[in-house]
């Protein structure tokens, strides 16, 4: 009897241990992340940006969870926030950080759910986001003084800024000299109002070997460099000038060309190398100069370069600023003038307002001049004919015979 109890009560825990194992089993599910979303749709840098996630517990009891944000630019994290809470079952709950960004471009935003002990990680959401600027558009232009410097010296330089935004404020720039063992840089800060253009007289060191260098000039804004301008100086122990004579300003309409010989005189003590003659600021296919290169100019001594512009059909009216630049391996000097491309209308109209006022004047002389001779005619031909010779004699004889 015994034995058969105890056979019974096996059976019946080997059927339970059937039932338990055959039977389904709920497991419980993990936390998610439903939803996740930005605004406004084009964030603008410095401005906040309103992110939000949603995170739900799809389980059959509460848990506890820890979700995670970090937002990462260029590699690098730039912002990290943590959010620990509870979850009732099929319960939900969102969030709404705030972030400014102090860069423009592309930015990831990623949201990570795990456990209140941060061992399992449940989900993950990554979204991307843009950053833009309503400031600008800014332009940049740096101007030396003068083409020459003495190693060592102050270059003095015009830093022209335009703001063409709507927005004014305050930008830094960036002034840098490449010279042959280091770098100069001064870092400036200016004021510029909307819908203007500000112009600052700077200073800036030297190098202290002789050559040709580059100063740069560059706007920088949210770490980030937005234009840039550069313009040439020479520095050299003994003074080098470089004369020639270019017109201040030439008037060409689209599709006109225009040619000039321009004589370029050493008025150093020393020889100069590979002398070239260049336009400046307009575009390389608008011009052509021939020889490409002089390799050397004696003291006095004058190389001839002819400059040819031609302006292309599709170019736009309006005056455009050249600098005429003759460059050595040891000098430079520059001049600058204007390019003018005018309308064909424009050109035309003019030579024939000149020749209709000549003409007219001509006409006008002409026509006076004819009525005075006309006058003079006319009061001629009035005149009553001269009598005779023999007429004047016959009545002379009458006359003595009376008496």
């Amino acid at each position: 009897m015994k034995n058969q109890n105890i056979n019974m009560w096996f059976a019946f825990g080997m059927i339970l241990s059937l039932l338990l194992l055959t039977s389904p089993i709920t497991a419980q599910e993990n936390g998610k992340i439903y939803h996740v979303a930005y605004s406004p749709e084009e964030p603008i840098v410095s401005e906040d940006i309103a992110l939000s996630a949603g995170v739900e517990n799809p389980g059959i009891k509460a848990q506890q969870y820890s979700l995670q944000l970090q937002i990462i630019k260029d590699g690098k994290s730039v912002h990290e926030e943590k959010f620990t809470f509870s979850l009732e079952k099929t319960k939900g709950i969102s969030f709404t950080p705030k972030y400014a960004p102090q860069d423009i471009g592309e930015y990831e935003v990623i949201f990570q759910l795990y456990d209140k002990a941060e061992l399992d990680l449940f989900d993950t959401k990554i979204m991307k986001l843009n950053v833009v600027s309503n400031i600008g558009p800014f332009d940049i232009t740096i101007d030396p003084l003068t083409s020459r410097v003495r190693p060592g010296f102050n270059l003095p330089a015009d830093l022209v800024l335009e703001n063409m935004g709507k927005k004014s404020l305050d930008v830094e720039v960036k002034v840098s000299i490449d010279c042959q063992n280091q770098t100069l840089t001064q870092s400036f800060t200016f004021f510029v109002p909307a819908g203007n253009q500000t112009k600052k007289l700077i200073s800036m060191p030297a190098c202290r070997n002789d050559g040709l260098y580059n100063i740069i000039a560059s706007i920088v804004l949210f770490n980030k460099t937005w234009v840039s301008s550069s313009s040439q100086f020479f520095v050299n122990t003994s003074y080098i000038q470089l004369y020639f004579d270019v017109p201040e300003k030439v008037t060409l309409n689209p599709g006109g060309s225009y040619s000039l010989p321009i004589e370029v005189t050493n008025l150093g003590n020393q020889k100069i190398t590979d002398l070239k003659f260049v336009l400046q600021r307009i575009p390389l296919e608008w011009q052509k100069v021939s020889p490409s290169s002089v390799i050397e100019v004696y003291p006095d001594e004058t190389a001839v370069f002819i400059v040819n512009i031609t302006v292309p059909n599709d170019a736009e009216a309006r005056s455009y600023e050249m600098r005429w630049t003759a460059i050595a391996e040891e000098t430079l000097e520059r001049k600058v003038a204007s390019l003018e491309v005018v309308p064909l209308a424009a050109l035309s109209a003019t030579p024939s307002a000149e020749i209709s006022l000549s003409r007219y004047i001509v006409i006008f002389a002409s026509s006076a001049i004819g009525l005075v001779i006309i006058i003079l005619l006319r009061k001629y031909l009035k005149r009553p004919p001269e009598e005779g010779r023999a007429d004047v004699l016959k009545r002379l004889k009458e006359g003595t015979k009376s008496k």
